[in-house]
């Protein structure tokens, strides 16, 4: 998110006395130079852990009067206004542990249950220290310096803003408070810059490519089946349209996904799949009495899933806001659609005939006018049809 400049180059003129502060200013306006050029391209979906390995690492403890702390041991990571946060101690003595690793405190209250977030951020300006000192310089100094990190922990019932607490802040963690006990929520997932910067957002990857590979087979076959044995119900010509958008959206979409996804921010990777969702919704929906609730009570047959709760899961994707701090709300339902959809076409697959029920009879449509309605939209789609 952009933010406007606070430190300028120094003007230099001949003859001008030169002390330590001229040099703080320059080092200052590099500094804010670097973020402001970092924060021009930063959106309120593309800030967060980078992708590398332990892009943050975060402890805690409670001591007996339950007093918390926790400590941000790694993190790597860029803020929604461009601050750069590098804190690592692989390269830091025992005696600067303490010094670099920020740290927060908070006392537990008795059978009190919330939602803590541990939230970062940075201050580039004031620096600290660090290195190992020159024996052989005088005065003895420390050879380098780092920013200021400070740690929060803040309620997440307070953060209300998509971007978080601040700009300048970026939560890492959360955890959750009940009864007393306080645990490191596992399913929480970060803010990322892309699908490489988490664990989870790439297991969800591999996922997200393995359904689109399975639903683009049984889209397939079933097409097959449907034109090989020359079926003309309702049922199946109202499928055999379904699967062919279906087709025709994956065949364009697999290799982007491929090879864009995992290098790209996590909104892309999860709008990929909404879209999927949206397609199949558009498509049933055009269908709207001549044939959508014949095919839904059908699919909810051999599914054993309500229609309710069918409409439900897809309505909650789609609906869906995404939130780059609540990540994880939104990978729920995406999951849950992934497992209903495969299923769906998983079991159309299987059946030999489209309309074939559980007590093997055959489904007949009551109306002529829906088949012929199907058979007149499938028509229409394109001159080149047939």
């Amino acid at each position: 998110m952009i933010e406007k400049l606070k430190y300028f180059p120094v003007h230099w003129i001949d003859g001008m006395k030169i002390n330590k502060g001229h040099f703080t200013d320059i080092q200052n306006f590099i500094s804010d130079s670097v973020r402001d050029s970092i924060g021009v391209h930063t959106s309120p979906v593309d800030y967060g852990l980078l992708p590398v390995n332990d892009a943050v690492k975060v402890s805690t403890s409670v001591d007996q009067h339950k007093l918390l702390k926790v400590v941000l041991e790694e993190c790597q990571a860029i803020t929604p206004n461009g601050s750069r946060i590098d804190i690592s101690t692989h390269d830091t003595g025992f005696s600067e542990y303490a010094l670099l690793s920020p740290d927060s405190n908070y006392v537990i209250k008795d059978e009190e249950d919330i939602n803590l977030m541990v939230c970062i951020s940075v201050n580039h300006f004031n620096r600290v220290p660090f290195g190992e000192l020159d024996p052989d310089e005088n005065p003895p100094r420390y050879p380098y310096t780092k920013p200021k990190y400070s740690l929060e922990l803040i309620a997440e019932s307070e953060l209300r803003n998509t971007l978080g607490f601040r700009s300048g802040y970026l939560m890492v963690a959360r955890i959750i408070i009940s009864a007393g006990e306080c645990t490191i929520d596992e399913d929480y997932i970060p803010p990322c810059v892309s699908v490489s910067s988490h664990t989870k957002l790439k297991k969800l990857y591999v996922e997200i490519d393995r359904f689109y590979c399975q639903v683009e087979l049984f889209a397939s076959q079933i097409k097959q089946k449907i034109r090989a044995k020359k079926q003309n119900n309702l049922l199946s010509l109202l499928v055999d349209d379904i699967a062919e958008k279906v087709v025709c959206y994956l065949g364009s979409e697999i290799n982007r996904y491929r090879w864009s996804a995992p290098y790209s921010p996590p909104v892309y990777m999860l709008s990929s799949v909404i879209t999927l969702g949206r397609i199949l919704k558009n498509c049933l929906e055009t269908y709207t009495g001549c044939g959508k609730e014949e095919l839904l009570n059908y699919l909810t047959e051999w599914c054993n899933i309500s229609q309710g709760d069918f409409e439900s899961i897809f309505s909650e994707v789609l609906n869906a806001e995404y939130n780059h701090n609540q990540i994880g709300s939104v990978v729920l339902k995406i999951e849950r659609f992934i497992k209903t959809a495969e299923e769906i076409f998983s079991i159309l697959n299987q059946l030999d005939y489209i309309g074939k029920k559980r007590d093997g009879s055959i489904f007949i449509s009551e109306n002529q006018n829906d088949r012929d309605a199907i058979i007149h939209s499938k028509r229409s789609h394109s001159f080149l049809a047939d």
